[in-house]
């Protein structure tokens, strides 16, 4: 089957154009919105994922919890093995991996709120929107308190 606008009927394509149309023209609303909102941006905003992970100052993260946190939610199979393995042990040894799996699960929810927050820190910074990066600055260190707490609960002895 072909992929793109060409596979779609003259409806569906005309539906497709018309919303890429009013979405460009919302983006096109936001920026204006930003650009007016405050300074003009002290250095260029990194483009990739990877980049704002280097200018966070943290590249090893992208390589290791980002990608770890990636292969879980586009089909890696080792929660699937995990249970398929869990479920031959014995009821206490499933019941830690279980919740082994549901802590690590929020510390990677929390990881990721945290690195948005690094993130819009930063971008608040670069355009001089200094309150609003000492608010979100108090917001990341509650999130990297709760990443602690978290922290306690991981390493099932199975």
């Amino acid at each position: 089957m072909s992929s793109g606008i060409g596979a779609l009927s003259a409806a569906e394509a005309d539906a497709h154009r018309k919303a890429a149309a009013q979405r460009k023209e919302s983006n096109a609303v936001l920026r204006a919105v930003i650009e007016g909102s405050g300074k003009p941006a002290t250095e260029r905003w990194p483009r990739t994922i990877e980049e704002r992970f280097k200018a966070l100052g943290n590249a090893i993260n992208y390589r290791t919890i980002y990608a770890r946190m990636s292969s879980e939610v586009h089909g890696d199979a080792e929660e699937t093995l995990r249970y398929l393995i869990g479920k031959l042990a014995s009821e206490a040894q499933f019941e830690a991996m279980a919740l082994e799996t549901v802590w690590t699960t929020r510390l990677y929810v929390h990881y990721a709120v945290s690195w948005f927050v690094r993130a819009s820190i930063m971008y608040a910074l670069r355009y001089g929107l200094t309150d609003a990066a000492q608010r979100l600055d108090l917001e990341f260190k509650a999130v990297e308190a709760e990443m602690a707490e978290i922290s306690k609960h991981i390493g099932a002895s199975v």
